[in-house]
This record gives structure tokens, sequence and C-alpha cells, in this order.
């Protein structure tokens, strides 16, 4: 993983969660098109406190923690159903 000055590794690993995260959302799957994200959406940009991860960097955290991915987004997913239903309230 790339080293970012004045970050530690678990708050890169959040700003890349946060990354991929943003991707699901929006249904960008690519390595490329996140990066390509992180540096000109100024949602990303402000998401990911101007850190510009290469599509490297994006692809190896997602190989390096696919087994992690399927639990956050069903906690993710139960979550956002949670709401709506105290929305509906």
């Amino acid at each position: 993983m790339r080293h970012f000055p004045g970050l530690d590794r678990s708050q890169t690993l959040l700003d890349l969660l946060k990354l991929y995260i943003y991707g699901y959302l929006n249904r960008v799957r690519s390595s490329h098109r996140l990066e390509a994200e992180a540096h000109r959406n100024i949602e990303v940009i402000w998401l990911l406190r101007h850190l510009r991860p290469d599509f490297k960097t994006i692809a190896n955290f997602r190989r390096d923690n696919r087994s992690a991915f399927r639990p956050i987004f069903r906690q993710f997913v139960l979550l956002g159903r949670q709401w709506t239903c105290s929305a509906g309230s």
C-alpha cells in the first residue's frame, strides 16, 4: 500500500473503505474509475480529505480485504433498512 504522509495505516484503510463504499453506492466498480473520482469529484475529495490514491492502491485494498466486504455491506444494508423504517414511523 502506498504511504500517505501524516497518516497512519488505519486512517488510510478507513479512507479507502469510504471510497469503496462510495463506489458501491454510485455503481463505480473499476479501480481506474474510482481513482478518477478521487481526482475530480468534489464529494470524494472531501470524503477522502484530499487523499488521492492511485488505481493500484485501490485494487490492492480490494484484493487484500475481499473477505471483509460482505459483512460490512450486509451491515450497511441493514442500517439503511433500519433508518428507512424509523423514518416511516
